[in-house]
């Protein structure tokens, strides 16, 4: 499984910049989002890519610290929508995308969990992904960046 870490020296070999959690900060986000723990995947990003001045390979996917009390509002959003049912108490919002997207991951309890995208006005569930790293993997070869998988 390819690193977060080796994604972040890739962002930084390109020209972009990079900045990372501490432990308090990755923890502040759990207890913000109501959460134990954080899947294990993610919390490495957010290790090394989390930071305020991060480069973001997907639009809306947020940095510290405003993951802190995301959650909220995207299931405010989800209410408006119709759709409270979409984000279950064990998920982990990751983005909100000019307020009208939200990327979450679907149960914190796992340690790479899929990733679902709702998009305002949509019915459902507008994308999924099988994993957050196969977001993240997916994301960086739309953006040309030499990092993840090779595609099947």
């Amino acid at each position: 499984m390819t690193s977060f870490e080796a994604l972040a020296r890739v962002i930084i070999e390109t020209g972009g910049r990079v900045s990372g959690l501490t432990a308090d900060e990755i923890r502040e986000i759990t207890l913000g989002q109501g959460l134990d723990r954080l899947p294990a995947r993610y919390e490495e990003y957010l290790r090394f890519l989390g930071g305020p001045k991060s480069f973001s390979l997907i639009a809306g996917i947020e940095s510290y610290p405003y993951l802190v009390e995301l959650k909220d509002e995207a299931r405010a959003l989800l209410e408006t929508e119709g759709h409270p049912e979409l984000l279950p108490d064990t998920a982990v919002v990751i983005g909100i995308h000019g307020g009208y997207a939200v990327h979450w991951l679907t149960d914190a309890a796992l340690d790479d969990p899929p990733v679902q995208l709702y998009e305002e006005g949509d019915a459902g569930v507008a994308a999924e992904w099988p994993s957050f790293t196969a977001c993240v993997e997916e994301h960086a070869r739309v953006a040309g960046l030499p990092w993840g998988s090779s595609p099947g």
